[in-house]
């Protein structure tokens, strides 16, 4: 057990077990859902919340069975909102990629994993697929770093620029065509600058229909947009630079 928690706040684990103590002492459960609110609000140091539970009368909704410091109109318009978005997830079977909740800002990149050799940049859904390609390229001995560039535009020319100054190789992954998307971006942007070294290789979609009818992980097998691709080809590129 002291291995497992060294690195979790005490806060948290004090949290954690009030919120059990809660739950086995109030049987009642708007008054239980009260205080786990109030007691997850003071451990961040929150001030408004809500939760949200599956609905009793829409089985494919979700309602907000309790909420402090929100007016009837925001708490309608987050339980919309928070609605559709976990509906996405669970119908997509989409991995969290996060721990918490990340310090997310228009136009700035978030570093999902650090590495030393190579620099993999992706937008979307297709970010489990570069994660999964970064351990890939771990086992076989290359050091993988991670950018999340949610937001196209405004782009993170600040981070761009850090990142094509330290890594040989930077490649771009996208479940996108390959014009006129988050590489057409970077590669504007790169050609633009006098003086910035590295090479750019990209992963995404062909300029032309897909024919055939099949699932996402056909369409990414067809177009190469998997992790061993992708691992697979930054190895060879890295391998015959090594050379």
């Amino acid at each position: 057990m002291a291995n497992s928690t060294q690195n979790f706040p005490l806060e948290s684990i004090q949290a954690l077990s009030e919120i059990a103590q809660t739950i086995n002492s109030i049987q009642e459960i708007e008054p239980l859902l009260e205080k786990v609110l109030e007691i997850a609000m003071e451990t961040l140091a929150a001030d408004r919340g809500f939760i949200l539970l599956k609905s009793t009368e829409n089985l494919q909704g979700f309602e907000t069975r309790t909420s402090r410091n929100f007016s009837d109109k925001q708490i309608s318009a987050i339980t919309q909102f928070s609605t559709s978005v976990i509906q996405d997830v669970l119908k997509k079977g989409e991995p969290v990629l996060h721990d918490g909740e990340p310090p997310f800002e228009l136009g700035k990149a978030l570093t999902l994993r650090d590495g030393a050799d190579v620099c993999l940049i992706g937008t979307g859904t297709i970010m489990p697929v570069l994660l999964a390609a970064a351990s890939d390229l771990d086992a076989a001995g290359i050091s993988a770093r991670v950018e999340n560039f949610h937001t196209v535009k405004p782009l993170d020319s600040h981070r761009l620029r850090q990142l094509f100054e330290r890594f040989p190789l930077i490649a771009i992954a996208e479940e996108h065509s390959k014009i006129g998307g988050l590489y057409g971006a970077i590669a504007e942007w790169w050609a633009a600058q006098a003086d910035c070294p590295g090479r750019l290789i990209n992963f995404g979609v062909e300029d032309l229909f897909m024919h055939e009818v099949g699932t996402q992980d056909y369409a990414r097998e067809k177009f190469g947009l998997t992790a061993g691709n992708v691992a697979g080809t930054v190895s060879e590129i890295l391998g015959g630079q090594r050379d």
